[in-house]
């Protein structure tokens, strides 16, 4: 577990700056009437049903493009 979240937090250190100009060129598209993405996240909820304090839980959602452009997510909070 604690490997997967050092990688993961490798992984947003490097990816986060190429985001940023992705981000900049997605913008600069869309004001010129450019290519868009379309996200879309065909189950939005999940319900884990009765949870207990000392357990751990996760859940994968499923996130797509179906634009033509690159989709850029710059923040994701529980919720």
């Amino acid at each position: 577990m604690k490997r997967q979240l050092v990688m993961s937090a490798l992984a947003l250190v490097f990816l986060l700056p190429a985001a940023g100009g992705a981000q900049n060129a997605q913008k600069k598209a869309a004001a010129a009437g450019g290519p868009k993405p379309v996200i879309e996240i065909p189950k939005m909820t999940h319900d884990f049903g009765q949870l207990f304090e000392q357990d751990k839980y996760a859940y994968s959602f499923v996130v797509r493009n179906r634009g033509n452009a690159d989709l850029v997510i710059n923040d994701v909070r529980p919720g």
